[in-house]
């Protein structure tokens, strides 16, 4: 099961959340070997969020925060996350292969808004900041906002920015949300998402177009559907 569901190849083929169920009918451990949730949590750090569907409702548990938010669980959210922006005393932490949060409450924390925010999941996110959680969380990788922006949740990347996230914040590859977006259009697009109407309104929202250097002739030549393939 960790194999599947973090292998592109039968996400690609569009095989691997029915797979997914294939392994369970036949006896395969929803919750992990090690009975740890490692493939639920797997799935979502691969980001197979169809994948994590399945297992949720073939079973898997929602027993940290991590997973509650991602999975959109406003009421597990509210019940683990105190005033404050803290974790409540006794909720375990995910300690499975993936993802790889530091062994801290605040670390959690920071990878549940960012994966909310990455789903879409507007209720969880918008709790989360009045309990005082960071709006530029991130999960190691990227911040919320990158990943609202790149999955098309504009209502979200407005939430966010009304909570002090900066547009400029670097992901770990050294993109700001814009460059993020253009290059997940290019190279990873989600479905259903306007990318040139996100990019647009990213701009409006005061995103630089300068960051870089021949960024902003980068920006408009996608903009005009110009971008070559290598650029």
């Amino acid at each position: 099961m960790e194999m599947l569901v973090s292998s592109v190849h039968p996400h690609a083929a569009g095989v691997q959340a029915a797979l997914a169920e294939l392994l369970l009918d036949h006896g395969a451990a929803v919750n992990g070997v090690n009975d740890d949730s490692s493939p639920l949590m797997t799935a979502l750090g691969f980001h197979y969020y169809d994948t994590a569907v399945v297992l949720v409702r073939r079973g898997a548990r929602i027993d940290n925060v991590i997973a509650a938010a991602a999975m959109g669980r406003i009421d597990l959210v509210d019940e683990m996350v105190l005033p404050g922006g803290t974790l409540r005393p006794g909720v375990r932490l995910t300690r499975g292969p993936w993802p790889k949060p530091a062994n801290a409450p605040a670390a959690h924390l920071r990878y549940a808004l960012t994966w909310a925010a990455t789903w879409g999941h507007k209720d969880v996110v918008e709790l989360m900041l009045r309990k005082g959680v960071d709006a530029g969380s991130e999960d190691g990788d990227a911040t919320a906002l990158h990943f609202a922006a790149a999955y098309g949740h504009m209502d979200i990347v407005r939430v966010l920015i009304a909570h002090g996230a900066s547009l400029e914040t670097r992901n770990s590859y050294g993109g700001t949300v814009l460059s993020a977006t253009i290059w997940y259009a290019r190279n990873a697009p989600v479905p259903g998402v306007d990318y040139q109407v996100v990019v647009s309104e990213l701009i409006s929202m005061g995103a630089r177009t300068d960051a870089f250097p021949k960024f902003d002739e980068w920006v408009h030549a996608f903009l005009r559907g110009e971008l070559r393939s290598d650029a």
